[in-house]
């Protein structure tokens, strides 16, 4: 049984622009029941059949109430029998039973191919409409109403998100999301662990007349700053992704300024460089580097010095011309002959770049020392051999073949031949006489 309540409100005039000069004073009759939603798998199209009648006088406020329990596109329909056209008609959606905490916008109502369109997140709401010239009460109409709704796939965990609780979502995971009239904005929140090329595609639906033309993809540092921002592009949107490269931590991602269900997938390619050399252990020979890449780059170039990140995109250091420290790396890799730091930057065909340093300290080409002098003849009581190696290191000493300790000292008349031989294999021999 329908209960009216007969409700007179005066509302203030910054209100009644917002809504219709209609309305104002208008008598509102509220039925404190639900319409039935219809679901539907496509609301695109024609009207659907009236769920709800209600017999309503020119001038007056209809009010009725419904309930979402989820994410839910909601088409309202009217329809009536007594002419094709009906001064005058309008409808909202509003949070409250008055009519006045409007959601989205007014709709046109006056003839049968008029309908209002809203997204909205699981919650009660109510529909309102009215006719004619405020106070009028000329004709009474017997007025169809019909809510028909699409419910909105969704596999975010938060959907009032915002920057203080977004949607923590991970890399090569396709997540459906939606933007509502009352919360036309979503944030998500990602991270990387290495330095990554990340493509953001994203997408707002078209569905019905809902416009995506002012939507816009941003995405942020985790203090705040725009690293880039993009306007949708509702014509081909197969341009609707932002790629960049990024260093590894957190990162959030904005869809904004539309009313439509969403879609967005991140994928995070690594960009890294490993550089390992064919010799680890000390060695008197040139030292081969290999450079692996988890992509394919499209050039690679090598200086033989450190460099920063700061001169990473300098010509100067990174110019082969003219520069006999910068070198092209043909096959993946290059030999180096002295030890010392060795940057190595790769290139993608976005002029992206990846910048890794390694340090070669095993090369030794140099002998040891010794305080002996070659082919001198000594005529001191005694002889104490002292020797050295400054990179590798001393191996073995050896006095006419016998090992011999540091500080060896000599007292016997005699030839003696020393071989000191350091941890790269590099030998000093030297001869001498004790007289």
């Amino acid at each position: 049984m329908k209960k009216k309540i007969y409700i007179y409100i005066l509302v203030c005039t910054f209100v009644f622009r917002i809504i219709s000069p209609a309305y104002i004073s208008a008598s509102t009759v509220y039925y404190d029941e639900y319409v039935t939603v219809s679901y539907v798998s496509d609301i695109s199209g024609t009207s659907f059949p009236s769920t709800k009648t209600s017999y309503l006088w020119e001038g007056e406020h209809m009010v009725y109430k419904f309930q979402l329990s989820e994410p839910t596109i909601i088409k309202a329909y009217f329809s009536w029998s007594q002419s094709d056209e009906v001064p005058g008609g309008i409808a909202w959606f509003s949070k409250d039973m008055y009519g006045v905490d409007i959601i989205g916008n007014t709709a046109a109502i006056s003839s049968k191919n008029k309908y209002n369109l809203i997204l909205l997140e699981p919650g009660t709401y109510y529909i309102n409409y009215s006719f004619g010239k405020r106070g009028s009460y000329k004709n009474a109409y017997n007025i169809g109403l019909s809510i028909a709704g699409q419910k909105v796939n969704t596999n975010t965990l938060v959907s009032a998100s915002s920057w203080e609780n977004p949607n923590v979502i991970r890399t090569d995971f396709y997540y459906e999301g939606f933007l509502s009239n009352l919360q036309p904005s979503a944030h998500y929140l990602f991270s990387v662990s290495s330095k990554s090329y990340v493509t953001i595609d994203y997408l707002f639906k078209q569905v019905d007349n809902l416009k995506a033309d002012s939507a816009k993809c941003t995405l942020y540092y985790r203090n705040g700053r725009v690293i880039k921002s993009q306007k949708y592009d509702t014509r081909d949107t197969s341009k609707n992704k932002i790629a960049v490269l990024l260093e590894p931590g957190d990162y959030y991602i904005n869809l904004s300024d539309a009313t439509a269900p969403t879609s967005l997938y991140v994928i995070a390619e690594p960009r890294t460089n490993t550089l390992t050399q064919s010799i680890k252990r000390y060695t008197n020979k040139d030292v081969t580097v290999w450079l692996d890449s988890s992509y394919d780059h499209e050039r690679a170039l090598m200086v033989s010095s450190k460099v920063t990140d700061s001169n990473i995109r300098s010509n100067t250091v990174w110019k082969t011309s003219r520069n006999d420290t910068c070198l092209v790396i043909e096959e993946d890799f290059f030999t180096v002959s002295e030890n010392g730091w060795y940057t190595v930057r790769t290139e993608d065909e976005n002029e992206n770049y990846v910048m890794t340093t390694i340090n070669i300290t095993n090369i030794d080409k140099v002998p040891p020392t010794t305080n002996i002098v070659n082919n001198k003849t000594y005529t001191s009581k005694s002889i104490t051999i002292r020797f050295d190696d400054d990179v590798s290191g001393v191996k073995s000493a050896k006095l006419n073949g016998k090992v011999i300790n540091y500080g060896k000292v000599v007292k016997a008349k005699g030839k003696y031949k020393l071989v000191i031989t350091d941890q790269a294999g590099n030998a000093k021999t030297v001869v001498f006489t004790k007289k």
